[in-house]
């Protein structure tokens, strides 16, 4: 038996944390456990669902142990409404721990600590290690919450749910229909990094903290850690030939002729979101037209919205576009009140970037076009059509 009294405070944001990493595979419940050390004044939490591997650490007072605590959820609850500063730990022989909470007794089954993987993948090859400052960190923190709107969540192209370091200053994300990119200062090698990782960023923010990579020479980067004095967040990253982001997105493009007008983020959200409410079911097309949204389902109908000033500040390109793609990069990419939308020629994806006198970042969002079925014949030779190489019209 052993006891140990830990920080209510430390120990309630260290549960928090590591339930974001519990797996729910009911073959392994040993996945489904957090796992507690103490080895002299430092008290070690763990969780890996096997994609990624957290580990954090704080200072705690009593015995040496170690055993893996189940019902997490249930602890958690229980930790993060009291207010004690301190409750005490004490285990027994047979898998069974009893937390003193206050006047509270609660009693958690445990499993044998042995079976818990206390490391990632077995043993790796170190290739790099990259120091992060506070601003390098949150760089990545703000260029992430721009590109992770174009994530890919189709596991037959894994290499796409990873956002992709170019090795040159560049961070992407595609899914084959979208593409949200930025540029920021710290250089890493070429890799594509787990959403897991950079999603939870935020953890090391306000300190300095490392990037590792592991792996070998032709692949530097298939696992990766972010790591500070008191934690480490580890994650396998997606391994493949990552599309040429500098190759979808020519450095001249914006230098060709082309339309390009603002809209407001507010009026393109709320346009977006109506037509769907107005067409909620079947296969979707947005089309805008001289400032006027019109969305057409082969199910549902027709349904219009039009932006302030429609037919006066808008160009006369048409262009047609999955509604809820475009919705997605509104609410995610565009963190400005207004945006510009470059507009080459109906059949070329379309460009989205942030009003330049408020971004943050340096970077655009790629909409490939859709096409917009219409059987009727155009009335006149002013209706616009797509060369598309089918004759049809958009």
């Amino acid at each position: 038996m052993s006891t140990i009294t830990i920080n209510t405070k430390s120990f309630s944001l260290a549960l928090k944390r590591a339930t974001k990493f519990l797996s729910k595979r009911n073959t392994l419940p040993i996945l489904g456990t957090v796992h507690l050390t103490k080895v002299g004044d430092v008290c070690t939490i763990q969780s890996n669902n096997l994609d990624n591997l957290f580990t954090t650490q704080f200072e705690a007072t009593g015995d040496d142990t170690d055993i893996c605590l189940t019902n997490v959820k249930g602890v958690f609850q229980n930790i993060s409404k009291t207010k004690v500063p301190t409750f005490s730990l004490e285990t027994t022989n047979d898998y069974h721990a009893i937390l003193m909470i206050g006047n509270q007794r609660m009693i958690v089954n445990t499993l044998d600590s042995a079976d818990f993987p206390v490391s990632f993948r077995g043993e790796q090859n170190q290739t790099r290690e990259y120091p992060l400052t506070k601003e390098d960190i949150q760089e990545i923190i703000t260029s992430y919450s721009h590109v992770k709107c174009a994530l890919s969540d189709d596991d037959a192209r894994p290499i796409l749910t990873g956002v992709h370091f170019d090795g040159e200053g560049m961070m992407g994300a595609a899914d084959g229909f979208q593409l949200a990119l930025t540029e920021y200062g710290t250089k890493f090698p070429k890799f594509t990094c787990s959403p897991s990782l950079l999603e939870n960023l935020d953890w090391f923010s306000g300190q300095e903290a490392y990037l590792d990579l592991y792996g070998d020479v032709t692949n530097p980067g298939t696992i990766a850690c972010i790591r500070n004095n008191t934690m480490q967040l580890w994650a396998e990253c997606p391994i493949g030939d990552y599309p040429n982001l500098r190759q979808i997105v020519p450095t001249d493009r914006m230098e060709k002729d082309h339309e390009a007008y603002y809209v407001s983020k507010r009026e393109m959200v709320e346009g977006l979101t109506s037509l769907l409410q107005a067409i909620p079911n079947g296969n979707m097309v947005c089309k805008f037209d001289k400032g006027v949204l019109s969305m057409h389902s082969e199910e549902g109908g027709d349904a219009l919205y039009s932006l302030s000033g429609a037919g006066e500040n808008y160009g006369a390109i048409v262009y047609a576009f999955n509604v809820k793609f475009m919705l997605k990069l509104f609410k995610t990419f565009v963190q400005t009140d207004k945006a510009l939308i470059h507009i080459f020629a109906p059949a070329t994806p379309i460009y989205i970037t942030e009003d330049p006198e408020q971004s943050l970042i340096s970077g655009l969002a790629l909409l490939m076009p859709m096409h917009l079925e219409n059987p009727d014949p155009p009335k006149d030779d002013k209706q616009p059509y797509a060369d598309n190489n089918d004759g049809q019209p958009y």
